[in-house]
């Protein structure tokens, strides 16, 4: 299955290391002790956060179902925009910017730059 996701991946035509670049990735992933044991958003406070230089939100269908209806998600990207952080979204996990709309009438969405 990864072979077949990582081939679906490269632009056709590229030439196939597909073997190599899945072995790279793999050692990376194993090398990198914080992809091992990922945080709980829940546990995440204002202050842990000041402590980044960024966030990244990845994409997926899971971030499609999960990330909008998350109170703890919804808190968290409110500290980001408020502290002027980098924000990075992709793919589907836009969602998470889904209930950033403002209560009031207007229903305007945070000024993002």
């Amino acid at each position: 299955m990864t072979k077949y996701v990582v081939g679906a991946t490269r632009p056709v035509g590229s030439p196939d290391h597909d073997d190599e670049n899945i072995a790279h990735y793999q050692r990376t992933i194993d090398t990198l002790d914080a992809l091992k044991h990922p945080k709980n958003v829940g546990d995440i406070t204002k202050e842990k956060l000041a402590d980044y230089d960024a966030v990244y939100i990845s994409g997926g269908h899971g971030a499609m179902e999960d990330l909008p209806h998350s109170n703890e998600m919804t808190r968290v990207v409110r500290w980001i925009l408020e502290a002027d952080m980098k924000l990075a979204v992709v793919c589907h996990g836009q969602s998470a910017l889904l209930p950033l709309r403002d209560s009031e009438a207007s229903g305007r969405w945070p000024a993002v730059r």
